[in-house]
């Protein structure tokens, strides 16, 4: 299983994940890549930024991850705009 499809199922179950814990939870260091990955292949991937303390007593902002996920809900794959029109009769 590749980092792509393991960050893909575990949000395609409803779990939010932060880059730290795309390491530690599913051994992934480039969380953020893997995520742009998926966005362009047509997943609604969400971002919230969120403040937390770090372990020197700093307050600081990270990126949390997530996908409203429906029943049976799979994306169709992206397409351009130029793949859209070929497919239109005008």
């Amino acid at each position: 299983m590749t980092q792509k499809q393991r960050l893909r199922e575990y949000l395609m179950a409803g779990k939010a994940i932060s880059r730290l814990e795309g390491w530690d939870k599913l051994g992934i260091i480039e969380l953020p890549a893997r995520v742009t990955e998926l966005k362009q292949e047509g997943y609604d991937i969400q971002t919230t930024m969120k403040t937390v303390t770090n372990r020197y007593g700093e307050k600081v902002r990270v990126a949390v991850w997530h996908m409203e996920v429906f029943e049976d809900d799979e994306p169709e794959p992206y397409r351009s705009i130029d793949e859209d029109a070929h497919h239109l009769n005008f």
